[in-house]
């Protein structure tokens, strides 16, 4: 900006303020509601950027700036006002977001706590704690939240294969490498965004999904883990073991079978832990959290894209928004009993089917009878779908498999 105003037009400016009315002041501006920073003076605050660009008109008529306001242009309106010596603090600062809170909507929560509506990943002026946020209507094939335990975040960009360097997945990359908690927001269908839960990033895999323009794509999806405050020390040791989650480096994407846009069933197969129990269990919230991508890929691999019960009375005739079929892989012997998180212990069952085993009269007779397919499967996949070809992880146009976007695993 060419021209910057002194203290004593901020401090005229102030004045002005205190004397007229702010939606008066705001029009003539041409300056919305929302306030990313704030002037404290006294214990009173002011609006940051309505007061410079007020005290801007006034000593330097005609320099109003004509672009509409960014981040960037708070960013150094506060660094001016600073260097003048003035205190500069944030709504978020002050009155942060409380638990449960709800806002019928993104720009109603911008104008309370300053931040870009539109981004699903955003950090409030004047903190360094990420807010993410999720409504299934949104785009991603982000998992329905949980309070109780993990549950998957897919990492910012549309289209395109997904990267660490987009500034939303660094954010979630330095709050899981730093151990700082976020805030989780989530509005369900028809409803209100609310802050649900405190949350820390518990790790990330690389994942294949399908990108808003159609693509197949690799994709990121963050582990979150609901925890009840920001304060660690009121976390559990389970929640705390959880933060030594390995994670993969994006350098490796080249070797990863479960990214590639055709993976063979042994391919899928070597990426998993050998040891027949699964992933180390120190804990249960690392069972948890280590449920792998890569098994769930390799079920859905197995099953075609159909029901895996011989007496699956019909498939549901619709697809997910991605045109992929719907089906939900499920734990034939429960993770949390011990069961491994291996296709060979895994199921790809329609909805009404998945219903029935866990709701059913029969529980006993579905888990053995089912135990007999997965493992039959699982046998077969390995004599007819060997390894071949090098792993490519390409994120151009391949048709994906049904690991597409709305399969969920429990």
């Amino acid at each position: 900006m060419k021209h910057l105003p002194s203290l004593e037009s901020i401090q005229e400016s102030i004045r002005r303020f205190e004397e007229s009315e702010e939606a008066d002041l705001r029009e003539k501006l041409g300056v919305g509601p929302g306030i990313y920073y704030l002037i404290r003076k006294n214990s009173t605050t002011y609006p940051a950027r309505l007061i410079f660009l007020d005290a801007l008109n006034q000593e330097f008529p005609g320099s109003l700036p004509k672009a509409k306001q960014n981040s960037s242009e708070h960013s150094w309106i506060e660094r001016h006002l600073e260097n003048l010596g003035l205190e500069i603090t944030a709504p978020a600062l002050i009155a942060p977001p409380e638990l449960r809170a709800e806002f019928r909507n993104r720009d109603l929560i911008s104008d309370r706590f300053g931040g870009a509506s539109q981004q699903g990943l955003v950090r409030f002026p004047g903190e360094r704690i990420v807010n993410a946020f999720s409504e299934p209507k949104g785009g991603y094939a982000d998992d329905e939240p949980s309070l109780q335990s993990p549950f998957g975040y897919r990492g910012q960009g549309p289209s395109g294969r997904q990267s660490l360097a987009s500034p939303g997945n660094r954010l979630l990359e330095s709050s899981r490498i730093e151990r700082r908690p976020i805030r989780y927001w989530y509005r369900p269908a028809g409803g209100n965004f609310s802050f649900l839960t405190w949350a820390m990033v518990a790790g990330r895999v690389w994942v294949r999904g399908v990108g808003e323009d159609g693509a197949a794509r690799v994709e990121i999806n963050w582990q979150l883990l609901p925890i009840p405050d920001e304060h660690p020390e009121n976390w559990s040791t389970d929640a705390i073991a959880a933060l030594e989650f390995p994670v993969a480096p994006e350098a490796e994407l080249s070797e990863m079978p479960e990214v590639a846009s055709q993976p063979s069933y042994a391919e899928l197969i070597e990426r998993l832990p050998k040891a027949p129990g699964g992933p180390p269990r120190r804990t249960r919230v690392q069972i948890e959290t280590q449920r792998s991508s890569v098994a769930r890929r390799a079920a859905l691999l197995r099953s075609s894209g159909k029901c895996e019960w011989p007496d699956c009375g019909g498939m549901p005739a619709e697809t997910d928004k991605h045109g992929a079929p719907i089906l939900q892989v499920d734990h034939i012997a429960d993770l949390a009993k011990g069961g491994p998180d291996r296709p060979e212990n895994m199921i790809a069952l329609c909805p009404n089917c998945h219903a029935v085993k866990t709701l059913g009269g029969e529980p006993d007779r579905w888990r053995s009878r089912l135990s007999q397919i997965a493992r039959e499967g699982h046998e077969r996949m390995l004599r007819t779908n060997p390894r071949e070809a090098p792993v490519n992880p390409a994120s151009g146009n391949e048709g994906i498999s049904t690991s597409g976007h709305s399969i969920r695993a429990e």
